[in-house]
């Protein structure tokens, strides 16, 4: 997704604008008359409140999907559900490998564009006359084993350019990207057999061994085999960035929120302050308007405002509940733990303390008091006896209770971090007098240890 931040947005609207107010021609003699530039001005003004409000929107529809994406604990590859998202870390896998086209680099993806510059004198351009992407479905590689990655539906990699190769007729999701490695960018080649004039080229490639963040929906292929690829609901995300990473990036533009009602009452002022030194309305019209908007405005805000506080909230509250399902999963492993270990506690005091301790956890115990090494103590205590620790059926126990314990300790440091962004927008002016009417109140972080 792209990062929209409040200094692309006012970078946008200050090469409009300023390209409006300066673009004139030689022969021009009222490029720069007082008439002109308050017409300029008044259609700066629409463009500072259009551009506003298109990134705003664009923000807050890749903001649900930002969240999802932060609200999922990272999983290995042998813990994919079909018809459910997926979210992990590992490398890029394939038996078979792709070659891109001027750079010769094995890839499992790539993305090679060839441009011609075309003269007109001033309005030069440089025009793509041919354009190549390929792409096999290729493997995420982790502790755990391999999933199937599916990147037939992408919308974007790092060339700028919309990807139409492989899309659907009806395509509703528009969020899917690869970002790629640069290999050439530019580039003067060659021209062509049988062509004419400058050329360059540019190449994007995906290479195996490369480690990337994965997000996606899990489906089954024609053989029955896991998958992941984008569905309706869930974009495919393959970026060489980590979750944390990926996620920091987005939420650096969450100020935009905020400050478009700025940029729109700038506009506001632009367009009316044209409109009247263009003696179009008199002062006491473009007074009563810009009022008008302006209470509007502040009455919109504190509405839009309101509502970020209750998502930010009821974001806090869904991540505690995640946590409370991730300890009902681990209680539910307990028994046949237990069961695994019985056969040896008869004359053996360390197990029998360990089988104390699991049968003393309980699926409603405190939160802040979950301890999460239990497979690290289990591991400790059996470190005498090698035909338990071999045991296939224990090992996969084991692995269970690693994964859901990290998903636990995941999941608390997400409600911490939810937690967070609630309580600065309640603290927090202008914010906390929304809160202070609505009797909104700070939620409590989680202050865990790691051992009972």
């Amino acid at each position: 997704m792209q990062s929209i931040t409040t200094k692309s947005t006012f970078a946008t609207i200050f090469f409009f604008c300023g390209m409006i107010l300066v673009f004139s021609s030689r022969d021009c003699d009222i490029c720069y008359s007082k008439d002109t530039m308050l017409l300029k001005l008044f259609i700066c003004g629409i463009i500072t409140i259009f551009v506003a409000l298109w990134f705003t929107y664009r923000y807050l529809r890749y903001e649900r999907v930002a969240f999802d994406i932060a609200n999922q604990p990272l999983l290995d590859t042998n813990e994919a559900v079909s018809g459910v998202s997926f979210a992990g870390e590992g490398t890029i896998a394939s038996e078979n490998l792709l070659e891109s086209v001027a750079a010769k680099t094995p890839c499992v993806y790539y993305h090679s564009i060839l441009e011609k510059y075309i003269p007109q004198g001033k309005n030069s351009y440089w025009k793509i006359v041919d354009e190549n992407i390929n792409y096999i479905p290729f493997k995420l590689l982790d502790r755990r084993g391999t999933l199937l990655v599916d990147v037939a539906h992408v919308d974007c990699d790092n060339s700028g350019q919309t990807l139409s190769v492989g899309k659907k007729i009806k395509d509703k999701q528009k969020l899917s990207e690869i970002d790629c490695e640069i290999v050439m960018q530019r580039k003067k080649v060659p021209p062509p057999v049988g062509m004419k004039g400058k050329f360059r080229r540019s190449e994007y490639v995906l290479r195996p061994g490369t480690k990337v963040f994965l997000y996606g929906y899990v489906d089954k292929n024609e053989k029955g085999e896991s998958v992941v690829c984008e569905s309706e609901n869930y974009p495919l995300i393959v970026t060489r960035k980590s979750q944390k990473e990926y996620i920091a990036q987005f939420f650096k533009g969450k100020g935009l929120v905020y400050f478009v009602y700025l940029f729109i009452l700038g506009g506001t002022f632009m367009m009316l302050f044209a409109l009247f030194e263009g003696k179009i309305l008199p002062l006491e019209a473009v007074s009563g308007i810009f009022f008008i908007i302006f209470g509007i405005s502040v009455l919109h805000a504190s509405v839009t405002l309101y509502n970020r506080i209750v998502v930010y909230k009821n974001r806090a509250l869904n991540a505690l509940s995640n946590i409370e399902g991730e300890l009902k999963r681990r209680f539910d492993l307990i028994p046949n733990v237990v069961a695994a270990l019985e056969g040896y506690v008869q004359h053996e005091r360390s197990l029998q303390e360990v089988v104390a301790l699991l049968r003393s956890v309980g699926p409603q115990e405190s939160i802040g008091l979950v301890d999460t090494n239990l497979h690290n103590k289990i591991l400790a205590s059996i470190e005498a006896y090698p035909n338990l620790k071999a045991s296939e059926g224990f090992q996969k126990l084991m692995i269970l209770l690693t994964d859901t314990e990290e998903r636990i300790a995941y999941s608390r440091s997400f409600y911490n971090k939810t937690v967070e962004q609630y309580n600065t927008a309640v603290q927090q002016f202008p914010t906390n007098i929304l809160a202070n009417l609505a009797h909104l109140s700070p939620l409590h972080f989680i202050n865990y240890q790691e051992n009972l």
